[in-house]
């Protein structure tokens, strides 16, 4: 909660049972930065007071929803009513993605009393706003979005590939690495543990999947400086791309030299913003006892994907710690069993016939299938049978009825593939 003189903003948040409910409250513009970090994290926006009418007036609210890690967005309008004046309380979705789709700006649009005219509000894995102006209100207005975190499309991949000949090969981009979560890439100068030489000039470009990190674990650093503070002639230099979020602290470059760790007494870790990152090695041609140059492991870093590890030295004692729990998604449910309803209808006068006669033949018998679901059946009082099948078994139904002037008789044949699977 904030005020600020002159206009009254009042953001209401709070949350129950690990859902953040989100609503604005008051006059004039508020913007509220939401950042989304696990699976599962839920996230409602609602009019103020939801369920309850409000009496506020020129409500100007967006939200700007922002998955981490790759996760996607599912947003679901559970329930709304906007009033039938076009301007006086509209409801807008957007996201940020360049990709052209339903959500690209201007997005989704709910205003003059009509929703969204879409069955489902696609999937973002993008930055989502959520917009709300009110000017006026029947009583009635009120809207629930809920929005809920799925897990990325991509993880990195565990072992890493690429740079076959090491990073001080020659030629523009030869030292590429896709870097893996769980072994690490050694990087490192190719005399290293003995005294680097002059003149060299290595680069390694370290990617990953989108929604992913570079996390650079410096284990040793042995780059002399002469003396001079600014690391001019000897150096380890880690930097982003230009299109790295100025936010970075790559976004221009850190330098490193020196003996001792980045960071130190700390463990020493850097962790890019974005999914690329490109490490140099440099060396003057001064020709001048020089220390062994450093060591470091790279690795994909995705905390919902996988495990986190870190590793420290301080004097002779190593620390190793990990954490965080990778999200497991659950196995896919077998669906074997197959409720099969069958209706009989006379083509005629649209009518179903009750008591018909229903005789089931097994074309195709699955390799799961235990016991046959053939016999003879009566439909009921509507005309409907159900039988438990087994998936990707072919049946036979066999219809008919005989009684005075009337007849009937229909063969059908039905395959059970996966679009029969309700469980």
């Amino acid at each position: 909660m904030f005020v600020e003189v002159g206009i009254l903003h009042l953001l209401w948040v709070s949350s129950t049972h690990g859902l953040q409910q989100f609503a604005c409250i008051g006059s004039g513009f508020t913007e509220t930065p939401i950042e989304i970090r696990e699976i599962g994290q839920e996230v409602e926006i609602t009019t103020p007071g939801y369920p309850n009418a409000f009496n506020n007036t020129n409500l100007d609210c967006v939200w700007r929803i922002k998955p981490l890690h790759g996760l996607g967005l599912k947003l679901t309008l559970v329930d709304e009513h906007l009033d039938d004046g076009c301007d006086d309380n509209v409801l807008k979705v957007w996201d940020d993605s360049e990709v052209q789709g339903p959500l690209s700006h201007p997005g989704l649009k709910s205003s003059c009393g009509q929703g969204f005219h879409v069955n489902e509000i696609p999937v973002s894995f993008d930055t989502v706003s959520v917009s709300f102006q009110s000017k006026r209100n029947d009583g009635k207005v009120h809207f629930r979005l809920e929005v809920t975190a799925i897990d990325p499309t991509v993880c990195p991949e565990k072992e890493y590939s690429g740079c076959p000949s090491g990073p001080c090969c020659e030629g523009q981009d030869c030292c590429v690495v896709t870097a893996g979560s769980s072994k690490s890439f050694e990087l490192s100068p190719p005399t290293y543990p003995n005294a680097s030489a002059e003149g060299l000039k290595c680069t390694a470009k370290f990617v990953t999947t989108p929604g992913s990190q570079i996390a650079v674990n410096f284990l040793d650093m042995d780059i002399w400086n002469h003396g001079e503070p600014f690391c001019l002639s000897d150096y380890v230099l880690l930097a982003e791309s230009s299109g790295s979020s100025t936010k970075s602290l790559l976004h221009e470059g850190m330098k490193f030299c020196g003996q001792q760790l980045p960071n130190y007494p700390g463990p020493s870790m850097i962790v890019s913003s974005g999914n690329e990152l490109t490490v140099h090695y440099h060396t003057d041609g001064s020709v001048s006892q020089r220390g062994r140059g450093f060591k470091a492991a790279v690795v994909a870093l995705n905390p919902v994907c996988s495990e986190m590890e870190f590793q420290y030295q301080y004097g002779e004692d190593v620390c190793k710690a990990s954490c965080g729990s990778p999200y497991t998604p659950p196995e896919p449910k077998k669906c074997e069993s197959v409720a099969i309803t069958l209706t009989a209808i006379d083509s005629e006068n649209k009518a179903p016939i009750p008591h018909a006669q229903v005789k089931i033949s097994t074309k195709k018998m699955s390799m799961s299938e235990s016991s046959s679901v053939e016999g003879t059946h009566n439909t009921d009082a509507d005309g409907m049978i159900t039988v438990s099948g087994t998936l990707n078994s072919t049946y036979q139904f066999d219809v008919s009825k005989q009684g005075g002037d009337y007849s009937y008789k229909a063969i059908v044949e039905k395959t059970l593939d996966d679009s029969a699977c309700n469980n």
